[in-house]
């Protein structure tokens, strides 16, 4: 049997503490003190994002037994600035888009007939967005009406307009992603409540 020095003995006994190192995450996984988002909204964030060339997409979720959408998921942003933002029906292009489920596309510009709201200006602002796509995630109830569960906002930094197949292709993505989604944030607010 070999004998320890009993430095070597305490060295072999005690775990040396590790600093730890920040994890490299997305701007809309978990920062600003939000929790991060279901697995659900990263990956329909990213494909979204795939799908349309974007450089920015937004993704606010219905809140249950309400109209508001809040975001709950960013992707490719430069900050977290826009997590947690609240979509009132009626106000900004998300809200029209929560009224009328249909889609809204265009260069944002305050002359427009639907005009973003303040804060949808100052979040859009902020990361250099020109050209955007607002597609609402849409589902078909137990008696065929349509129901908006939330929505995608679909940005690009260059001056770059959608053709209408990739807008087709988005509204495709947004009917498929969209009870996932729902249910992924659903489940994700009762365990955070739990």
């Amino acid at each position: 049997m070999t004998q320890r020095s009993p430095l070597t003995e305490r060295l072999a006994t005690t775990r040396r503490a590790r600093p730890e190192r920040p994890e490299r995450r997305n701007a809309g996984n978990g920062r600003a003190g939000h929790a991060p988002p279901p697995r659900a909204l990263r990956l329909a964030a990213r494909t979204f994002r795939r799908l349309a060339g974007a450089d920015v997409v937004l993704l606010a979720i219905r809140e249950f037994r309400s109209q508001v959408a809040v975001v709950r998921c960013i992707e490719g942003v430069r900050s977290a600035g826009g997590l947690g933002l609240a979509i009132e029906p009626g106000v900004g292009v998300g809200g029209a888009v929560l009224v009328k489920a249909t889609p809204w596309c265009g260069e944002i510009r305050g002359d427009t007939a639907v005009r973003p709201s303040d804060q949808e200006s100052t979040i859009l602002g902020r990361e250099g967005v020109r050209y955007l796509m607002a597609m609402p995630l849409l589902t078909t109830g137990f008696w065929g009406e349509t129901r908006v569960e939330g929505l995608a906002y679909v940005g690009t930094r260059r001056g770059v307009a959608w053709s209408d197949k990739a807008l087709a292709a988005c509204q495709r993505l947004g009917r498929q992603l969209a009870r996932t989604v729902r249910d992924a944030q659903r489940v994700s607010d009762m365990i955070r409540r739990w």
